[in-house]
């Protein structure tokens, strides 16, 4: 160019079009973050005046000159009282936690039995602590943040972590044509599980500590300045922790289910399974196996939401 200057008018529109490429980036990093905030129930104002409601409700029921006190308290702090209050989205998904354990039972019931040993005590264990807190916060939105943990989160949280293992093998892949060309081919293979599981991991958990913090953020507007609504939050928070670590171990059990099929390791050796059957000793390895990803999960994913619930004893003990 005359002047060894390049137009202004050519700078100027190189600098809008990366400005636009970099609004793209910064879009598309932001989509997981986004969509959670879109579809995580508890961000939603009406929550904040559900939970107002409940504890007016629950104050009124436990006032005796009120005429009306045993009925409230019968609806405010009773299961059957508040089952009678569920929102239609927890009642489809509960309706639809009951349908997937039924179509469990028609694959195998080995599985079924599984799954239900793993409800029972991860879900029942919720209802037991709002039992205990009935005050806190309708029962309503504690299944609601398990069944968001369930289906919500661990649905695109597992799929992107899948393609993410995909994704990592094609990169990682000439160092493993290297390993088995110098037959060190051992260390490959434990390089490629080590390296495919810690992005799997790596990708659910960052979905998982995402959605708790824009949840926390984005529920900030409403639940500030009010200790008892914060404590709501953890309680929300934990419950999701709680249906996304089942959701993984039910997934890895679909897993394992559907290799124990036909004829595996699992099986002793007078067993001799046909082709889609589970021998009463592989029914076995499953109820251990569950047990080991239960011990593996739980913790974990717990471990975010008791971060958060440290993060809100920080901020009481700093407002007192």
């Amino acid at each position: 160019f005359p002047g060894g200057r390049l137009p202004w008018r050519l700078l100027l529109r190189t600098k809008r079009s990366s400005d636009r490429f970099g609004d793209r980036v910064a879009c598309a990093a932001n989509f997981p973050a986004r969509l959670m905030e879109l579809l995580d129930p508890s961000n939603n104002q009406e929550w904040a005046v559900d939970r107002e409601q409940h504890e007016a409700v629950a104050a009124k029921a436990g006032t005796p000159d009120d005429p009306r006190a045993a009925s409230l308290a019968e609806e405010t702090t009773t299961v059957s009282g508040q089952l009678r209050k569920l929102k239609p989205w927890t009642a489809l998904s509960l309706v639809a936690l009951a349908l997937i354990l039924l179509a469990f039972t028609a694959w195998h019931w080995e599985l079924m039995l599984v799954v239900l040993s793993l409800l029972i005590p991860t879900l029942g264990k919720l209802v037991h602590w709002w039992r205990t807190h009935p005050t806190t916060c309708p029962l309503d939105h504690v299944l609601a943040s398990y069944t968001y943990g369930l289906f919500v989160l661990s649905v695109p949280a597992m799929s992107t972590a899948v393609l993410a293992v995909l994704v990592a093998s094609n990169i990682f892949f000439p160092l493993f044509a290297v390993l088995h060309f110098f037959d060190v081919w051992q260390i490959g293979v434990l390089f490629a599980i080590l390296t495919s599981w810690g992005v799997f991991c790596l990708v659910e958990d960052l979905w998982h500590v995402g959605s708790l913090r824009v949840s926390q953020k984005r529920r900030a507007h409403h639940h500030a300045g009010v200790e008892a609504q914060r404590k709501a939050g953890v309680a929300y928070a934990t419950a999701t922790a709680v249906g996304y670590a089942t959701a993984q171990c039910v997934a890895l059990l679909c897993i394992v289910t559907a290799i124990m099929e036909g004829h595996t390791a699992f099986e002793l050796h007078e067993e001799h399974a046909k082709s889609g059957e589970i021998t009463s000793n592989e029914g076995g390895f499953l109820f251990v196996l569950a047990f080991v990803f239960v011990w593996y999960w739980l913790p974990i994913r717990l471990l975010a939401s008791h971060l958060l619930a440290l993060e809100v004893a920080q901020e009481d003990a700093a407002a007192d």
